[in-house]
């Protein structure tokens, strides 16, 4: 048998780094303590430096649109394709060698797309900012297509969600979502069922349209940082990212509280136990 090799590349994340462009707007709010910049492709970032922590920078960014803009032909696709391409991982880098390529930085960034909105999250310790900032592009640019990494995730969380839906807590959680929106088939706990309609081409074709126009994106950055060394770095990696010109909004899926009065018995589980929700 032949011995285990632990493959850990050594090429950089980004093996092209894009050439920084001027900040088209910059606006001071001191009553706020914020600085909110604008980069020619629309991109806009709101910084606001902060002492809580001496060793955290945190990144929001959002933009309208998320799963309220898919089909219903495509909609489990949509639904997971975020986890889709946090699992695959991105440029030459799957996700194991990307965790081992980060080895020894405090950085963490993951796409997002919920049902109104779609985005990014991610924390750094200061000394890796540069890093974060790369990982963000990659997300935006060069993502990867896996379809063994889709298979083992469908795996995996068909398990979890197995095993949720037979705990009676969460079976209530469930239920509750589908007597108040009349079983609206985008409100419930996603089933391991759902699943099994998750196709790779039409969730990488999903991700990559959310994420095809940077121009309508807003990033926020709070925590230990000099606006002033956050400025190039930003306008290296945010403002050199694509845009399209589209004017996007989210759009209502029709998931309507039902009228009248209902009345259900649910029985699940064992023991005695109670549970009030007021909506």
């Amino acid at each position: 048998i032949a011995a285990y090799v632990d493959k850990v590349s050594d090429e950089p994340l980004m093996a092209n780094l894009p050439a920084a462009v001027a900040i088209a707007k910059e606006e001071e709010r001191p009553e706020v303590g914020i600085t909110e910049l604008t980069f020619p492709n629309g991109v806009k970032a709101i910084l606001k430096p902060t002492t809580f922590k001496n060793d955290e920078i945190l990144m929001r960014s959002f933009s309208p649109g998320g799963t309220s803009l898919a089909g219903e032909e495509d909609y489990n696709s949509a639904l997971f394709s975020d986890n889709v391409v946090l699992e695959s991982g991105i440029a030459t880098f799957d996700q194991s060698q990307l965790q081992k390529k980060l080895t020894g930085k405090v950085v963490r960034v993951a796409p997002y797309i919920g049902e109104l909105y779609e985005g990014l999250r991610g924390s750094v310790s200061p000394k890796d900012v540069e890093t974060m900032l790369q990982l963000t592009h990659l997300y935006f640019t060069n993502i990867r297509e896996d379809e063994d990494a889709m298979n083992s995730f469908k795996t995996k969380q068909g398990a979890i969600l197995k095993n949720l839906i037979s705990q009676p807590r969460y079976y209530y959680m469930d239920q509750v979502q589908h007597i108040q929106f009349d079983n609206h088939p985008r409100r419930g706990i996603p089933s391991a069922e759902d699943l099994n309609g998750v196709e790779l081409e039409k969730a990488m074709q999903f991700y990559k349209d959310r994420f095809a126009d940077a121009g309508d994106f807003t990033f926020l950055f709070v925590g230990n940082f000099k606006v002033a060394d956050m400025k190039p770095l930003l306008a290296t990696y945010l403002g050199t990212l694509p845009t399209q010109g589209r004017k996007e909004n989210w759009k209502d899926v029709g998931a309507n509280y039902v009228k009248g009065k209902v009345v259900k018995q649910l029985v699940k589980g064992e023991a005695p136990k109670a549970q009030v929700n007021l909506t």
